[in-house]
């Protein structure tokens, strides 16, 4: 999937960029496959996100990198913010 990516401040994107698309009708989706309207974590980056397509169906992306380190050994694993929180209370 081909998209262009918005880098915003991660506590945004967690607590404001849902309430920014509805208020806009703009649809918008995560992949963790739970029909949440929630934004989703990239564990390995870490990252959070939430995709959102334009009236021309381009896909785009608000992503915000959140404190922690790089993880390869994630993968490509995309969990919720509350499991990635989880996550890394337990991996301290």
């Amino acid at each position: 999937m081909r998209h262009f990516a918005f880098a915003c401040d991660w506590d945004w994107v967690l607590h404001e960029s849902v309430d920014f698309l509805k208020t806009h009708n703009i649809n918008f989706w995560n992949f963790l496959g739970d029909n949440s309207e929630k934004p989703m974590v990239f564990a390995n980056i870490p990252a959070i996100a939430i995709y959102f397509s334009d009236p021309d169906g381009h896909y785009l992306e608000f992503i915000g990198k959140l404190p922690g380190k790089y993880r390869p050994e994630k993968g490509s694993l995309v969990i919720s913010y509350e499991e990635w929180l989880e996550t890394e209370k337990n991996d301290t």
